[in-house]
């Protein structure tokens, strides 16, 4: 396998936002750059054009170090960062210690709105040091490019395979103009699966 490319920063520089996933980063570090997403992803997959981007290299498009990558990406493709020692807390009553659980699983659903980790550490009463530790201790999530349950992104696939274009112009418009990140191999299988002729009872 031979070394991996050494790409230029883009000039505009754009933050990861704690918890997010790595499409939705792509998507605005492309956006912010006036590129296509489909166009960046292309850049940062070197094994595929259309595959899942390699951390080391969208790191560097991005100007950023791999682990802060690692660190504020819910689903980074990569090997875990070790995790580092912190104090042991103080146990708290139980009743306090179920209600920081439901506070948290609020303040990583705004986090993914892209709203500021300050603000609803304040909004839930919580330590941002507290918030950030917390969801960097998440396990992560498995990046996922699937075909949604939504009819009519369905549709939209449907269409365009119907006026003949190929799957990967289906792959780059999906992505670029509906926001909807899939691979090559989840067009193929459900386009397959529609053509197969439906059984009838006898």
């Amino acid at each position: 396998m031979g070394a991996r490319p050494t790409l230029r920063p883009l000039p505009v520089r754009v933050a990861p936002r704690l918890g997010e996933g790595t499409d939705n980063y792509l998507r605005r570090l492309a956006r912010a750059n006036h590129l296509k997403p489909s166009y960046l992803n292309t850049l940062a997959s070197p094994r595929s054009n259309t595959g899942q981007p390699d951390i080391t290299l969208l790191a560097q498009l991005a100007a950023r170090r791999p682990a802060d990558l690692l660190r504020a990406l819910a689903d980074a493709p990569g090997k875990p960062l070790p995790e580092q020692r912190e104090p042991a807390r103080q146990p708290e009553a139980p009743g306090r210690d179920f209600q920081r659980r439901i506070d948290l699983l609020f303040a990583y659903s705004e986090l993914r709105k892209g709203i500021p980790r300050r603000i609803i550490a304040r909004r839930y009463k919580l330590r941002p040091r507290e918030l950030r530790q917390s969801v960097q201790r998440q396990p992560p999530r498995r990046l996922t490019r699937v075909i949604p349950d939504n009819d009519t992104q369905r549709r939209r696939i449907r269409a365009l395979a119907g006026a003949g274009r190929s799957t990967a112009y289906i792959w780059a418009r999906m992505m670029d103009d509906h926001d909807t990140p899939l691979t090559i191999a989840a067009i193929n299988n459900f386009l397959r699966r529609g053509r197969r002729p439906t059984a009838t009872r006898r």
